[in-house]
């Protein structure tokens, strides 16, 4: 498997758990601000949700779903935007 096609199997296992912790799909999908089909879009489409939305799960979710987890082909990143927001989570 290439890295890409790793990287969306990862993330998508992420959105997931973040549909379950807001009991679906379209409720995750009102919380981060986009609609139903945008946000089917990234889970058929097997593409990679957008940074901003990735942080905005991250932030909603309060950290129980990783920016790693959503966008881990961005792991350079991730550790600067988690050091400068990790006063939000303790």
């Amino acid at each position: 498997m290439d890295g890409l096609k790793k990287d969306i199997k990862h993330s998508n296992k992420a959105l997931a758990k973040a549909e379950r912790l807001y009991g679906c799909a379209s409720s995750l999908a009102k919380k981060i601000g986009v609609s139903k089909q945008c946000y089917r879009y990234w889970r058929t489409k097997k593409t990679l949700l957008p940074l901003e939305k990735a942080m905005r799960i991250f932030i909603v979710t309060k950290g129980k779903i990783s920016l790693y987890d959503l966008r881990p082909d961005l792991k350079f990143l991730i550790g600067e935007f988690i050091r400068t927001h990790s006063l939000l989570y303790k």
